[in-house]
């Protein structure tokens, strides 16, 4: 999958939990600022998956991204724990935010 399509799928991803969180548990509507740092922010982390393929626009922007850590294209940052992780560090970052 490119890289723009990987961007694309992470703000389809926000908008769709944005309407949920409106709509269906009736939360308050996010405003302008947030909604276009949810943007960007949805974006940018939906490239974090290709972090490990020097070849990506993510790849590109990462310098270590030819480290063996990584275990090459589509092995640890295409798993469901690593998605696992990268929600708990968000959730745990915005309690830190909010508290």
């Amino acid at each position: 999958m490119l890289g723009y399509n990987h961007g694309m799928l992470g703000v389809a991803a926000f908008g769709a939990s944005t309407w949920y969180a409106e709509h269906v548990i009736h939360l308050p509507a996010l405003g302008i600022g947030d909604l276009a740092m949810g943007v960007v922010v949805a974006a940018g982390s939906a490239l974090a998956p290709d972090l490990d393929e020097h070849g990506s626009l993510a790849g590109r922007a990462n310098p270590i991204s030819d480290l063996p850590i990584f275990g090459g294209h589509r092995t640890r940052t295409h798993t469901l724990m690593t998605a696992a992780l990268v929600v708990a560090v968000t959730l745990l970052c915005e309690r830190a935010r909010t508290a």
